[in-house]
């Protein structure tokens, strides 16, 4: 004989006068049952993201976001060479610290960014009054502070919704490419940032359309046109898209690449990357060509 508890209860459908069962001793409508169906589903979409995302920081190692504003210049007022020195600290920000350490933990101070950003003391020195200057950087007995309206590692959910954007800055590949070349060799650094507001979102195609969902209506910026935005002159084109083709990261794999069948160029994921997921363009460029 079954247990009373082993008998399904149901009750009438106030809409439909149909029988149907009771979950928990609680009648469900048709309406909140696809309402459940519903968040479970974007339960799982979530959960899947998080597992990308946690899948690149282990690929890539940790990153920092920097946060700009689409209709504005992209630090327009800043010199390449400043520019490609301010985002290396930028990779030395911990977890919801604005202050700058070492990779062991030792708190960074203004009398070591000279050894840390392999300059001259009097280089540094500019560089440091001009960022304080620019409200960039602050220095506080000794230590540098980074202005976490520009650069945070920390959520960024208090930044969804204003005007402004955000994208990854990977620590590893960046701090790779920064110590491997030499200071004249660094400004090259300046126009892979300076592409940033260009990359699509998902795919980082340098491009114009940056937040085109179909694949066809993306449309990629050929050389003279990045040279447009990333302020190098265009009938020196060729020139740079070499240069830029020649930076490879510690795997190899170059740091950015043309992908002929697309016709687009690509900067590398492992670099800046600011979509959810890795789609299968990203995908093939993750893996090591080596080892293919």
């Amino acid at each position: 004989m079954p247990s009373e508890q082993d008998i399904p209860l149901y009750t009438t459908d106030p809409t439909t006068g149909e029988f149907v069962p009771v979950e928990n001793g609680q009648y469900l409508s048709p309406a909140e049952i696809e309402r459940r169906r519903y968040f479970q589903k974007k339960k799982q979409q979530q959960a899947i993201r998080h597992a990308a995302n946690d899948e690149r920081t282990r690929k890539f190692g940790n990153f920092t976001f920097c946060r700009y504003t689409l209709s504005a210049p992209f630090w327009a007022d800043m010199s390449n060479a400043d520019l490609v020195r301010l985002f290396y600290l930028s990779t030395c920000m911990l977890y919801k610290r604005d202050t700058l350490y070492y990779s062991n933990g030792r708190q960074l101070t203004a009398d070591s960014l000279p050894e840390v950003l392999q300059t001259s003391e009097s280089t540094c020195r500019r560089f440091l009054a001009e960022m304080e200057q620019q409200g960039y950087l602050q220095i506080e007995d000794g230590a540098v502070i980074m202005n976490t309206e520009y650069f945070a590692r920390q959520s960024i959910r208090h930044w969804i919704g204003d005007d402004r954007s955000f994208i990854r800055v990977y620590h590893n590949a960046y701090r790779y490419l920064y110590r491997q070349l030499k200071n004249k060799q660094r400004g090259q650094l300046a126009y892979l940032i300076r592409m940033i507001p260009y990359l699509h979102e998902e795919r980082n195609i340098v491009c114009a359309n940056t937040f085109a969902h179909d694949a066809d209506r993306i449309t990629p910026l050929d050389d003279k046109r990045i040279c447009e935005a990333v302020e190098y002159n265009p009938n020196q084109s060729a020139r740079l898209m070499k240069d830029l083709q020649a930076l490879h990261l510690e795997n190899g794999q170059p740091a950015f690449i043309y992908n002929a069948e697309q016709r687009c160029f690509i900067v590398h994921p492992a670099l800046f990357y600011e979509g959810d997921a890795q789609g299968a363009v990203l995908r093939d460029m993750n893996e090591n060509h080596e080892n293919a």
